[in-house]
């Protein structure tokens, strides 16, 4: 195996998202043992990238409408710019529709891809071939805009 491989493989077996990877989906969930996707994302902005996010409040999750209302009247909407291109523990915005309903986060790591959590999968780590595959499309990309 050459060095560069190597190098690549250990990164991917010690990267600290393996820990969240086959937990199961649910509703409302912030972990340990279970998440949904802003509980994801929430517990790894704080514990990985130093930004503490407000809980989401009552939503419920079985109606998409909600769901998507909630996402846009977020306070939090301001304090993240879209970008171009994925970096490192970016806001990943996603859509099966033509409003975004699911986020995740961005990992660089065996290519990049995102750290997410869904009904079906529970948390999993999806390059943007799989989610396009899976249906995700409208995928787009934020970074906090520093305070």
């Amino acid at each position: 195996m050459n060095e560069e491989r190597r190098t690549k493989k250990q990164a991917q077996e010690i990267h600290w998202a393996n820990q969240y990877i086959g937990l199961p989906w649910s509703e409302g969930a912030e972990g340990p043992d279970a998440f949904d996707c802003y509980g994801l994302f929430r517990v790894v902005q704080r514990n990985y990238f130093g930004i503490d996010m407000p809980p989401f409040g009552e939503v419920n999750r079985e109606n998409l409408l909600s769901v998507i209302r909630a996402i846009r009247r977020n306070p939090e909407n301001r304090l993240w710019e879209k970008i171009g291109a994925p970096e490192e523990g970016c806001l990943v915005k996603m859509a099966k529709a033509d409003t975004p309903d699911h986020l995740g986060i961005w990992i660089d790591v065996d290519g990049g891809g995102v750290l997410h959590s869904t009904r079906a999968h529970g948390v999993c780590f999806d390059d943007l071939l799989n989610l396009t595959t899976m249906g995700w499309r409208g995928i787009t990309y934020y970074r906090r805009v520093p305070s």
